[in-house]
């Protein structure tokens, strides 16, 4: 894969401990970075405001998946090496603590079971992109 290709998110996936056991059949997964501000508006802004980084930074998400079968069941407020994978060249890993865990059955029972769990990241988010 090139620089510049579209990523397939039919390779995607999400892992956890060390080495990554896939969790679910992934239906989705989502991932929030953010880096917090610090407020320095004073008299000579121009009536706006301003911000210096305050160079803490964090990350959450959740994903969603079809329950599998013998699966190990993550409890929430566990804190687990998580691995978010969207192809065989990006992923991204960090220790992060399960925070929820939603069930959904829909009847009359033709649809999979769907798992839905929220995290919270502690410490460094690390990126592999092996792109060339």
């Amino acid at each position: 894969m090139g620089v510049g290709s579209t990523i397939r998110g039919a390779d995607g996936s999400v892992g956890i401990g060390s080495p990554a056991v896939t969790v679910a059949k992934i239906t989705s997964w989502s991932l929030n970075k953010k880096a917090d501000v610090s407020p320095v508006t004073a008299s000579g802004h121009g009536g706006w405001e301003q911000y210096t980084s305050s160079e803490i930074k964090g990350w959450s998400g959740n994903f969603e998946g079809f329950l599998l079968a013998g699966v190990d069941d993550l409890e929430i407020g566990t804190e687990v090496d998580i691995e978010l994978v969207a192809d065989d060249n990006v992923k991204y890993s960090g220790k992060a603590f399960i925070t929820s865990e939603d069930v959904t059955l829909n009847v009359p029972g033709t649809d999979s079971v769907k798992v839905a769990r929220s995290f919270q990241g502690t410490g460094a988010l690390t990126k592999a992109d092996t792109t060339v």
